[in-house]
This record gives C-alpha cells, structure tokens and sequence, in this order.
C-alpha cells in the first residue's frame, strides 16, 4: 500500500510540473506576440507628431521640429515623409550635409520621388558637381516626366556647361512628352532662336501660337520676330511684332517699348524692298538681263509692301517724345513709295520722265532714311 500511495503522489508532482511548465509557456508566448506587434504597428498619435513637425517648421521652430521628427521616426512612422521635413529642417538651420543625406535616404527608399531629386541636384550644382547633378534631373525626369521644372533645368545645365545639343535634346523630349506645355515650347524655341535654327523655330512658335493664350501667343510673335530680324526677314518681322501688339494693346497705340521694336523692323523693311525692287529696275533700264515683267514685279511688290507700312504708321499714336521721330519716319514711307510707284508707272508706259522722276524719289528716300537714322540714334 505504501508503495502505490509514493507512486500516486510522484505522478500527481509529474503532471503538476507539467501544467506549470505550460502555463508559463502560454504567458511567455503571449508576451513575445504582444512585443512583435508593436515593433510592427505604428504607436498611435504618429500622424499627429508629423503634423506638429510641420507647424514647427512653420513658426521656424527648428529645434522643436527635429525633436519632433526624431520622435515621429522612433514611434513607427512612414520614414520618407519625416525624411523630407528632416530636410526641410535642416535646410532651415543651414545643415547642408544633413539635409543631402536626409535626401538621399528618402530617394533611396522611393524611387518614384521628384522633387527631392531636384533639391539634391541644386545641392550638387553648388557644389560645382554638375555631371552629378545632370544625373539627378535625368533621374527626376524618369520619376515624372511632366516635372517641367527638371526638363528646365537640365538643359540649362547643359547649356552652361557648353553642351548646346545636349540641351536640345533634353527640351525636344520635353516637348514630345507634354506637347501642349506653352512653357516648354517657349524655352524650346527661344533656344532654336538662340542657335539661329529659323526652321525649327518656326515650328515651334508656330505650336505655341496655336495652344497658347493672347499673352503667350503675343510672346510667340515676338520671339519669332527675332529670329526673322536675325535673318534680315524684316518685312516677315515687321507683321509679327504687330500682331503681338495688336494682342496687348490697341491696334492703334503703341508704347515706346513696342514702337521702337515694331518701327525698328519697320524701317528696315521699306530700305530692303526698296533696295531690292530697285537692283530690279536697274538692271532692266541699263539693259541688263532682267526682262520688264521681272522688273515689274519686284517693284510693284515693294510698293504693295511700303504702301501697308505707310498707312500702319499713319494710323499709329506715338508718345510725344516720339513724335519727331514719327514724322520723319512717315516722311520716309512716303517717298519711298512714291519711288516704288513711279517706277511701277514707267515700266507700264515707257514714260522717260516718269524714269527720271522714279530716280529722283529714290534719290529723296535715301536722304530721309539717314535723317531718320540720325534722329533715331541714342
């Protein structure tokens, strides 16, 4: 009997160490799954934190919105969001190594990030690293390929760093991928304006002309009028910068700004056609190779051309301080048609003395222009 009661109680001790050992199993378990659940969740109230980080910034509370964004991180936070006011933060205080290092942290962990790359590319121009810096924009470009800010600014890059075709290139692929961007096609064909590319120019302020607004489209015109002055198209030029002005002002009232633009292209349209009608004429009347009708049509095209000249400028209000100007301006289209004419009217009748009086005016109008030419000068 003895014997089999000190068994009993040596199975009763067994499973009673059994049951404890699993009781403090179960405890443990539950514990350590407690733990991993908030190392994985976020603390609540780390919103919160972001939002007081942002209202420090705000105030320009440096000091209380790192604090702040040191504790957003430790409590569970998205990281790239505090990252980005970290580099807010630092940038604020003048910690430039900080914050290119917050930065770069936060490209790392997305790579669909833009406008931090365009941060970090300034950082790199600064630092005089632009190839680096021409990475970061190309990088920019890959993450959002309608950030215009770093299609601009690579091909400035390039542009300063003598690389015109590589700045081309860069605002041609801006232009591909957002076609109706009257920004990106104005940098495009002030570029091409600036290379003296006439065609391409052309194209491309033709584009902006058709999707832009009257401010955009008066900008067009006028860039497109510099390249016809570039190219000595000053008749071309002249009826772009009155359009442009025709899209700011009043047809009929130009500032002296404009004036000066649209009557410098002006005048130098009536001497070209002039002079080009007469080698025309010229060479008819001393017998050379030009036939009357060639000759004939040179003149009455410069006529047509100084005769619309005339009558813009006659209907123009110049400021006072202009008038002078003004007057010997008209004076100038004036006998300068009248030498286009009058030559029109000898090769239709073979008048000699309509001959003599055509050379006469284009003798006058020559005068005019130089008056004009020295009034105009600074």
């Amino acid at each position: 009997m003895r014997t089999g009661y000190k068994n009993n109680r040596v199975g009763r001790r067994y499973w009673l160490v059994v049951v404890l050992s699993l009781l403090v199993a179960s405890g443990t378990a539950g514990v350590a799954g407690e733990g991993a659940e908030d190392a994985i969740a976020p603390a609540p109230g780390s919103a919160d934190l972001l939002v007081g980080v942002r209202t420090a910034i705000q105030r320009g509370d440096w000091e209380r919105a790192l604090e702040l964004a040191n504790e957003a991180l430790h409590s569970g936070a998205t990281k790239v969001p505090v990252l980005l006011l970290q580099a807010q933060i630092y940038a604020g205080v003048g910690n430039v190594e900080k914050q290119r290092q917050a930065l770069q942290l936060a490209v790392a962990l997305d790579n669909s990030l833009c406008e931090p790359r365009l941060v970090l590319a300034r950082l790199e121009e600064n630092r005089g690293l632009w190839q680096r810096a021409g990475e970061l924009y190309q990088q920019a470009i890959d993450a959002d390929a309608n950030c215009r800010a770093a299609y601009l600014r690579l091909a400035a890059l390039y542009e300063n760093n003598a690389q015109p075709h590589q700045a081309l290139k860069v605002l041609q692929q801006a232009v591909n991928n957002n076609p109706n961007d009257t920004f990106l096609l104005t940098a495009l064909a002030d570029m091409y304006k600036r290379r003296h590319l006439l065609a391409q120019g052309e194209a491309v302020y033709a584009q902006i002309i058709k999707v832009g607004d009257d401010a955009v489209k008066a900008a067009a015109y006028g860039g497109l009028g510099e390249i016809y002055m570039q190219v000595e198209q000053y008749a071309d030029a002249f009826e772009c910068y009155v359009k442009a002005a025709q899209l700011q002002d009043e047809p009929t009232s130009v500032h002296t700004a404009g004036s000066e633009q649209i009557f410098g292209a002006a005048d130098k349209a009536v001497a070209d056609a002039l002079e080009q009608a007469w080698k025309s004429f010229t060479a008819h009347v001393q017998g050379g190779p030009v036939a009357r009708e060639e000759a004939y049509v040179a003149v009455r095209a410069a006529a047509e051309q100084i005769y619309q000249i005339k009558q813009f400028a006659a209907q123009i209000k110049v400021p006072p301080a202009l008038q002078p100007i003004h007057n010997q301006r008209q004076l100038f289209y004036s006998v300068a048609y009248e030498a286009a004419f009058t030559a029109q009217v000898y090769l239709d009748t073979g008048n000699k003395r309509l001959r003599d009086a055509a050379g006469q005016r284009r003798y006058q109008a020559d005068r005019e222009r130089k008056v004009l030419a020295t009034l105009s000068s600074p």
